[in-house]
């Protein structure tokens, strides 16, 4: 289960920065 957090975790964090890297008119 830990390593499981641990994974979604990052993904999350990968998730938030690549969102708010992208461009505010991505639609």
């Amino acid at each position: 289960d830990f390593i499981m957090r641990a994974r979604v975790l990052k993904l999350y964090r990968d998730a938030l920065r690549t969102a708010r890297r992208a461009p505010p008119h991505s639609r």
